[in-house]
């Protein structure tokens, strides 16, 4: 690993929320960086530490303010609204995944996890669910609830449920696992790691999902 690739790690490792940058600005960045992280061939781990911190403080923060509605489909943080499995689809396929946003977002939360995630548990209690997070290592991961989907973010201060919240119509947000509404309205959780090995080599070589 460069030397100037090191100490941007270990940036983004304690980064906070900043949107000094557009969001268009944000995601040529990322593409940019993807092409300097093929180059020195760093770790998945490494790679699974840059988007995870990358999703929490870049992209995730511009998407604050954009309210949910069930048929929300937006490309445009801040413009139109945006449904909880486009929340998903949308900002990872922004963030350099390869696919059909459209075709992941229509699955049902459970079908996501299985297409997307390795590692896959099922859980019929959020005490359990945050049990088992509290276990895993830093990372995105995918969990799919009764009626609803979102991700949960671990880094190595923090647990956090993310997802377009239906609530009131809310939109994305953040909150702790065992505070949100959301989690605690439903009976059955699916959840999986996202930043997998498999997952990490298509996003840097840019490969192609093909969901049915």
């Amino acid at each position: 690993m460069s030397i100037h690739l090191y100490f941007l790690l270990m940036l983004w490792a304690s980064i906070t929320f900043s949107q000094s940058k557009t969001y268009t600005q944000e995601l040529q960045e990322i593409k940019q960086t993807k092409i300097q992280l093929q180059k020195d061939a760093i770790s998945s781990d490494s790679v699974s530490l840059y988007l995870t911190n990358t999703f929490y403080n870049k992209i995730f923060p511009h998407w604050v303010g954009t309210t949910w509605d069930y048929n929300g489909y937006t490309n445009i943080p801040q413009k139109g609204e945006i449904a909880c499995g486009y929340f998903i689809s949308t900002t990872l396929k922004h963030m350099g995944f390869n696919w059909n946003r459209f075709k992941l977002a229509q699955m049902y939360s459970s079908a996501i996890i299985k297409a997307t995630c390795t590692e896959i548990k099922t859980y019929t209690q959020i005490e359990a669910l945050n049990e088992h997070m509290i276990k895993q290592p830093v990372g995105i991961y995918i969990v799919g609830l009764s009626n609803h989907v979102g991700f949960i973010i671990k880094t190595n201060r923090y647990t956090r449920f993310v997802h377009s919240n239906y609530i009131n119509n809310e939109g994305p947000i953040s909150e702790r696992l065992l505070f949100s509404e959301a989690l605690k309205n439903s009976t059955t959780y699916w959840i999986g790691k996202f930043t997998n090995q498999e997952n990490i080599q298509k996003w840097l070589n840019e490969s192609p999902y093909n969901f049915k």
